[in-house]
């Protein structure tokens, strides 16, 4: 049996010195950890009694503590933002013992390929507040590119802002209870019927995630009725891989039919 020593930080700066020890792990929920084959000195930083778990709105800005669980934040989210994407993205994410379990900042930093929370976070333009071995605030986006930013950092909050943009979410799932095999978010800003700028990611592919920067350029200036059935499932080049996936032809054709019918869904005039 490895001997494992657990460490319980009461603040976030004893946090932050104690990852910098190579050897730590940061232990939020619980759930990244499962099955995963720790190294015989970890030890373990519990993040429980650093109180980073409340939902806050101040003006047009989000602020969730990184210990906030999924169910915790569509909680609140149903009153203080009942249209908000994080709650399209997360209110049927996994199941209710692990919604209860894992937590925004862990599932930042895992970024699992099946994840509903990221490419929310990315259409969002959604940041993160670190501490540790870098100090500030940074785009989730950033985040996920650097690898110096995930060093020996700890995430302590999460802010984003939803004011005057149209959002929509879709998670491939085979049955209610599966991880996704992909999912496809998009945030929209329309002025006067026509998209002014739109930002979609779809999470699952090959690379784990990709940004759809050409069906983004495309779709400025763009209305409703400009568009064409099959037009934009025919413009994306989507690949899936992994043992998660039976038929990457299948899933690619798939995915760019259903990003189709999402956009089109959100530029529709309402």
């Amino acid at each position: 049996m490895k001997n494992i020593k657990w460490n319980y930080p009461k603040t976030v700066a004893e946090a932050a010195r104690l990852i910098q020890n190579s050897h730590c792990i940061l232990h939020s929920g619980g759930t990244a950890l499962i099955n995963r084959n720790l190294p015989e000195n970890a030890e373990m930083i519990d993040l429980s009694h650093l109180g980073l778990d409340e939902v806050t709105k101040s003006d047009s800005e989000f602020t969730v503590g990184a210990m906030c669980s999924y169910q915790n934040l569509v909680r609140n989210l149903k009153i203080l933002a009942p249209n908000s994407l994080l709650l399209k993205s997360l209110r049927n994410s996994a199941n209710t013992p692990l919604r209860n379990r894992i937590t925004l900042g862990g599932s930042i930093a895992f970024f699992p390929p099946w994840s509903d929370l990221m490419g929310a976070l990315m259409a969002l333009e959604a940041k993160i507040e670190l501490s540790g071995k870098i100090e500030g605030q940074f785009p989730v986006l950033d985040y996920v590119q650097s690898r110096e930013l995930r060093n020996a950092t700890l995430i302590k909050a999460i802010r984003w802002q939803e004011n005057g943009v149209r959002t929509e979410h879709y998670r491939e799932i085979r049955t209610q209870s599966n991880m996704p095999l992909f999912t496809i978010s998009a945030a929209v800003n329309m002025s006067q019927g026509h998209v002014k700028e739109a930002r979609i990611f779809i999470v699952g592919v090959r690379d784990k995630y990709k940004r759809l920067t050409e069906l983004e350029s495309w779709l400025q200036g763009k209305c409703f009725r400009d568009f064409i059935d099959g037009e934009i499932a025919d413009m994306l080049s989507l690949t899936f891989a992994g043992h998660r996936i039976n038929d990457n032809e299948y899933l690619g054709k798939k995915a760019a039919i259903q990003t189709e019918r999402l956009i089109q869904k959100l530029v529709k005039e309402i």
